[in-house]
């Protein structure tokens, strides 16, 4: 059996024992039928300040631009928990949105198996995925998770596909025919919401360098290519978004990651939400591609215009960083960006 009917077949798999499991599964959480609900599946409670920050910034977006309805989070541990306590609701009076970020497509399954589950479970509802970037693999073993989540999609009645960057929306447009919009990261709506009071720079470069299976070259190649680039002239920080401790309290991990950052003299960084905390805090920041479009289309699609980030590679390194290090003003304002939203409120409302 080759690896397009293995896997088509371990995917139904898990639909049936999915479904049987949300439905032993009795939620003690009883809502209101008065009241409106916004519902943030796939919600972040780990330690991932990117996956912080974005459910953050979703549960912000939504309570600013729904005024009347509560918004609620729920982790991906409890995808199938509240299935039925939300069914008992009037369907008018919910809105169910998927979290943004990169984990759309086959990277990651287990986040990709709960979407299509709440996408199935909830058709005919109103659901809004949030900017995504689409990462399918075209493979016999990554085409069947790619044709069952187009599937899925096809028989949704309300649903609207969010891309982040430029790629991802040619990419859903390529594949589906529900509505598609594109707006930034939903991090970059944190721009002046977040207080960040420490508007001087110190004597260190702040590395935010991922160490999984995004990565584009071995961490000890990297690592050695930035020191012999920097001769030891400046002291490196690791502050990788991963190396964080997760707690209730969202707005305080994030703001008090980006007031740390916003001391560094430069960053370098593999990691797309390291590249964003820069721009929310005008930190200079020569960033380097992981080993799929998602940062190169983000860039190309939102920053290319910003003279404190530079999109390098490992041959223009010393390059860029001297540019940068020796970059006298910022020129842009980090809430341009603030506006590309204006299409997803007018979706939400």
């Amino acid at each position: 059996m080759n690896c397009y009917w293995k896997n088509t077949i371990y995917i139904k798999k898990k639909v049936i024992t999915k479904f049987i499991k949300s439905r032993l599964k009795k939620s003690k959480v009883v809502f209101d039928v008065k009241k409106k609900y916004a519902f943030i599946f796939l919600a972040a409670d780990y330690n991932n300040l990117g996956d912080i920050a974005i459910t953050y910034a979703q549960h912000l977006f939504l309570a600013n631009n729904l005024p009347g309805y509560e918004i609620i989070e729920i982790p991906v541990g409890q995808t199938y928990s509240y299935m039925e306590s939300i069914k008992k609701l009037p369907k008018e009076n919910v809105l169910i949105t998927l979290i943004g970020g990169g984990n759309n497509g086959t990277l990651y399954e287990f986040i990709e198996e709960p979407r299509r589950f709440i996408l199935r479970e909830f058709r005919n509802y109103k659901i809004v995925s949030f900017p995504q970037t689409i990462l399918f693999e075209d493979s016999d073993e990554g085409n069947p998770y790619k044709d069952a989540f187009i599937k899925t999609c096809k028989r949704c009645s309300d649903l609207t596909l969010v891309a982040r960057e430029e790629f991802s929306y040619d990419s859903y447009k390529k594949i589906v025919e529900n509505t598609i919009l594109l707006t930034p990261d939903i991090v970059f709506s944190l721009c002046g919401s977040v207080n960040i009071p420490c508007d001087r720079r110190e004597n260190w470069i702040a590395c935010i360098l991922r160490d999984d299976k995004e990565k584009a070259v071995k961490m000890s190649e990297q690592e050695d290519a930035i020191e012999k680039v920097l001769h030891n002239k400046y002291i490196l920080r690791n502050m990788d978004t991963c190396d964080i401790v997760y707690n209730v309290d969202k707005k305080a991990i994030i703001t008090n990651y980006l007031t740390e950052l916003s001391k560094a003299h430069l960053a370098i960084t593999d990691r797309l939400h390291g590249m964003i905390f820069c721009y929310i805090t005008k930190t200079p920041c020569v960033v380097l591609e992981n080993n799929n479009h998602k940062i190169r289309s983000t860039f190309e699609t939102w920053l290319s215009d910003q003279n404190f980030i530079i999109l390098s590679s490992y041959e223009k390194l010393g390059e860029d960083i001297t540019k940068l290090l020796n970059l006298d003003h910022i020129e842009v304002h980090p809430c341009k960006l603030f506006n590309e939203f204006e299409i997803l409120k007018e979706k939400l409302r």
